[in-house]
């Protein structure tokens, strides 16, 4: 099956069977932007590519957690992924979320976690600044047909007191079961959605298997909870309000976008046909900035996998836009499918596209790209980047560097594999040396990781667990790509200069946050004198004196910590030409001895 898209417009097939007929259903998704100003790059009307889709779906939805199951739904819903944030990132023991889609209304109460106390009165709620809005936080358990992964269904059991709740439908005493509350997709074997699928006994082994029953509702396809069904499928400019779900902006409002989809489908020994495809769900990803547009349509089909479908050809237009002509595809699918055009007509998308859209793309030369607002807070820093600014690290080895260039290091190490000078093979790498190597190995591997979407959060929690090893982080490993699929795609960033410039910029400006944040906030137990040497220090103003102020021994714990985490995630770098070197190769105690003496005046 040949399959013709603009790159915003990923295709999914899913054959099936009901009520005696087989039927190929065919899913189109597409991300656009949230209209809230979060992304001022992002051009209004111009959607995402299909991978930057992907990679913000992969970033708000658990691996594990099915948000569509492919098949045509009978109305429309909206589906929200992402976390309650509690204000400017304070910490709170309570507050809400709140979503409006068109004329529904849903609000969430967020609480702290709690536990039923002996006397069986909830305790104090914990305070938080986020939690993922999910049904593994909602009410539940391993015994409620409604919502089996959630909390709070059995008191006994030491569970804590689920932490999302509808506002108007609150725990209030043990024994109390409130319906289950949460924005994204429901289970397909929960209740009471799981009524709906329909009746597979004798009648159905008989006479409808492998079909779905005859009996099946077709509400069974609807995902969310019902509270979150529109009466039709979506028509386009639907309004929107999202409330504390995201960590810079309280409220995220606008409205979706207007189009209409279409697909034109060849098969064997039938005519073509041109195909409307309805919108059925809007998938918010706050966090990302991002709603998916999910459209449907379904082709019959004779054969059991819909192999007699030999092309499909997706586009969109604008609703009220006059629909092209079926000819107009047609020709466009026997030239790209015939190879009779060149690249330039490959590559170019218009005949799928929207005008309006066709102009705005034709001025940018882009899609929208999925990159942070200049507004917003940036990224966490990769582990360790704080910690190796909290003491001027930096401007002390480089003091460090200009003692041992005098020859005056007072510490041996490694012989050097190279040297710029005669004599220097013998005598060792110089602290400046080394200290280059060691900014070089810890950027290799914060930027291995930064690219494998291990967040800082996940790291910490393996490497600060002393009972833990490389074993940790490798099992974090393969939870976050559980197949080779995964790993591979990874490597096409290589290939992407525009991303990893994104990526380049990204950490350059975070870097210069950091620092900006070290000099202007006075770290915990530093006294003000200390606070005014690691200033200068990181401004490379530092003086002798400025140094002497800055205690040796909390140096070299951090170069300690820094080691240690070098050790554990050096293994994991790929083997390249320009791999640093290893961990065994760096001349700690030279570093130490050598920041000891910039730090008694020695020289």
């Amino acid at each position: 099956m040949q399959l013709i898209t603009p790159p915003e417009i990923t295709i999914q097939t899913y054959p099936y069977g009901w009520k005696n007929q087989q039927r190929l259903a065919v899913t189109l998704l597409m991300g656009v932007p949230l209209h809230n100003g979060y992304q001022p790059t992002a051009k209004i009307g111009l959607p995402y590519s299909a991978q930057d889709m992907w990679q913000a779906i992969a970033d708000n939805i658990a691996n594990d957690a099915v948000f569509d199951i492919g098949f045509p739904k009978p109305k429309a819903e909206y589906l929200v992924y992402g976390k309650f944030h509690a204000p400017d990132g304070f910490a709170v023991s309570a507050g809400e979320v709140e979503v409006q889609f068109q004329d529904l209304k849903k609000r969430l109460a967020i609480t702290g976690p709690r536990f039923w106390r002996k006397i069986l009165t909830p305790t104090t709620p914990e305070p938080i600044s986020e939690l993922e809005i999910s049904y593994a936080n909602s009410f539940g358990g391993e015994k409620y047909l409604q919502n089996p992964t959630g909390i709070g269904f059995d008191p006994s059991s030491g569970d804590p007191l689920p932490q999302i709740e509808y506002q108007n439908d609150l725990v209030s005493r043990p024994g109390h079961t409130p319906k289950p509350a949460s924005l994204g997709a429901t289970s397909v074997d929960w209740m009471p959605r799981k009524k709906l699928w329909g009746s597979y006994g004798d009648h159905w082994q008989k006479h409808e298997a492998p079909f779905f029953a005859s009996n099946l509702q077709p509400d069974f396809f609807m995902q969310g909870a019902q509270d979150q069904w529109l009466m039709q499928h979506i028509q386009g400019n639907e309004r929107y309000l999202i409330r504390n779900m995201h960590p810079v902006f309280r409220e995220i409002e606008g409205k979706l976008p207007s189009f209409n989809f279409h697909l034109l489908t060849q098969a064997n020994n039938q005519p073509d046909q041109l195909l409307s495809c309805p919108i059925d769900t809007a998938l918010f990803l706050p966090d990302a900035n991002m709603v998916v547009l999910i459209a449907r349509t379904e082709v019959p089909i004779e054969t059991f996998d819909g192999e007699e479908v030999t092309l499909l050809q997706a586009a969109y237009s604008n609703v009220g836009e006059e629909t092209k002509a079926i000819t107009v595809y047609q020709e466009h699918a026997h030239a790209r499918s015939n190879d009779l055009l060149d690249d330039e007509q490959i590559e170019n998308y218009q005949l799928f596209r929207p005008e309006t859209v066709n102009t705005l793309f034709s001025t940018n030369q882009q899609l929208s790209q999925l990159t942070l607002s200049e507004e917003a807070k940036p990224l966490p820093l990769p582990p360790g980047t704080a910690a190796i600014g909290a003491l001027g690290l930096g401007g002390i080895l480089a003091a460090a560097a200009k003692a041992a260039g005098k020859g005056d290091t007072g510490a041996t190490a490694a012989p050097s594999a190279s040297s710029g000078t005669e004599g220097a093979a013998d005598s060792g790498p110089s602290a400046e040396e080394v200290s280059q190597q060691f900014d070089t190995a810890m950027e290799k591997i914060k930027e291995a990781l930064a690219q494998l979407g291990i967040s800082p959060e996940q790291l910490d929690e393996v490497l600060n667990d002393e009972s833990e090893d490389k074993a940790a982080l490798m099992v974090l490993l393969k939870e976050k790509f559980p197949n080779s699929e995964d790993l591979k795609a990874l490597e096409g960033i290589k290939d992407n200069p525009e991303k990893a410039a994104q990526i380049a910029e990204q950490k350059t400006q975070q870097g210069q946050q950091a620092l900006q944040e070290e000099m202007t906030n006075k770290p915990e137990g530093m006294s003000d004198a200390q606070h005014q040497s690691l200033k200068k220090t990181l401004s490379g103003e530092a003086t002798e004196e400025d140094l002497a102020n800055i205690p040796a021994n909390q140096v070299d714990q951090q170069l300690d910590t820094m080691m240690d985490e070098l050790n554990r995630l050096y293994p994991l770098t790929p083997e390249s030409d320009d791999k640093p070197p290893s961990p065994d190769e760096i001349a700690v105690d030279m570093l130490k001895e050598s920041i000891r003496k910039v730090l008694k005046g020695d020289r």
